[in-house]
């Protein structure tokens, strides 16, 4: 299939007044939409805004300085697969729009550009992120791309943030040795449990933090142990207040994932994948708060005091009921963080780093 990061692009050819084209298409070149497609003869209207591709649509065509590069094929029957298909093999671009059937189609193309090496590249249009995962999980291999359709109710931004955080490939992430400060029992309160819809390996966890300013890695349950069962889908994450990183660099509280939200796996080699949670449990439970110092700052995370809560270390994993000051474990400093004076921090706006003063305690 396609080498590198599949394609995200953006199509704005339903958008009929120019004010709307332009801010469609500015919002999706600063979300770092791959191509755009236009109506015919919209392509001035947007080239100055940025380089990046742009195709005009006439008909099912699509056009780039005037001569024909690619095809909108609406999958409606087996005849239109062909019709992708043979477009393929002319080494075209093909956007496919499914409608009521969406996995078997996506397979049959899929299957017919991997296994017949066509030239082309086959792009699917998504109305969801649902959709845009089924499209680039397809047959494993997946599509070359996925596009985005601006329209009324659909906020450019978020659907961008979502479907690139799908495309873009395991992400590495800089771990640093923290050094245990302190370990406090704090008695009781209320902790999220992150069940994820994959299965997490050893070394695997979620980055958890009580401020924006570092983040622990909490391992996940993988371990056996005479306690209580593996679940290898599920982190035990911490308190409800806790931040939890999430792909692209965004953070959620604990409190606010549930079924269908975007967290980020994090192994010890730093690498991110995004995952989907499948179920969040809330109760209450005794908690220890985990202080611990790294690249000039301390900061915490607050977990429940169980044996079957564990932080990954350089070498391995420790029990927070074993963890004792002066213990190594790995955290993770944001971009920035470490760059700035005792107490100083990005702070973080629904999510979002926000480069501006902070101090949290």
């Amino acid at each position: 299939m396609a080498q590198g990061a599949p394609w995200v692009w953006v199509r704005l050819d339903a958008l009929e007044r120019e004010p709307d084209v332009r801010e469609a298409a500015t919002a999706a070149i600063e979300s770092g939409a791959d191509g755009l497609v236009v109506a015919e003869g919209g392509a001035g209207a947007v080239g100055a805004l940025a380089k990046v591709r742009i195709v005009e649509a006439r008909g099912s065509e699509l056009l780039e300085g005037g001569s024909v590069v690619g095809r909108l094929v609406d999958v409606r029957g087996p005849q239109d697969i062909a019709r992708a298909i043979d477009a393929l093999g002319h080494g075209l671009v093909v956007v496919v729009v499914t409608r009521d059937w969406t996995v078997i189609p996506l397979e049959d193309l899929v299957a017919a550009r991997r296994g017949e090496g066509l030239p082309g590249r086959l792009l699917a249009q998504a109305s969801s992120v649902k959709d845009a995962q089924l499209a680039l999980g397809a047959l494993e291999h997946g599509v070359d791309g996925v596009v985005v359709a601006a329209g009324p109710g659909v906020d450019l931004r978020d659907a961008m943030a979502e479907v690139r955080a799908l495309a873009t490939p395991p992400e590495r992430y800089e771990l640093a040795t923290g050094r245990v400060r302190r370990v406090e029992q704090l008695g009781m309160g209320d902790r999220a449990c992150v069940d994820t819809v994959d299965l997490l390996e050893p070394g695997e966890g979620l980055l958890v933090g009580s401020s924006s300013q570092g983040f622990l890695l909490v391992h996940g349950e993988t371990i056996e142990n005479p306690y209580a069962a593996v679940r290898p889908f599920r982190v035990n994450a911490g308190a409800v207040h806790s931040y939890v990183l999430a792909p692209g660099g965004r953070t959620r509280y604990l409190s606010e994932a549930s079924a269908g939200s975007l967290v980020l796996v994090v192994g010890r080699d730093g690498l991110g994948r995004p995952s989907h949670v499948g179920r969040l449990k809330i109760e209450r439970r005794p908690l220890v708060l985990v202080e611990v110092e790294a690249g000039g700052r301390a900061f915490t995370a607050i977990l429940q005091n169980a044996e079957t809560v564990r932080l990954v270390t350089p070498s391995g994993h420790a029990s927070v009921r074993a963890v004792r000051p002066g213990d190594e474990v790995l955290v993770h400093l944001p971009p920035g963080v470490a760059e700035g004076g005792a107490g100083e921090a990005k702070g973080r706006h629904f999510g979002r780093a926000v480069a501006e003063r902070v101090v949290e305690h």
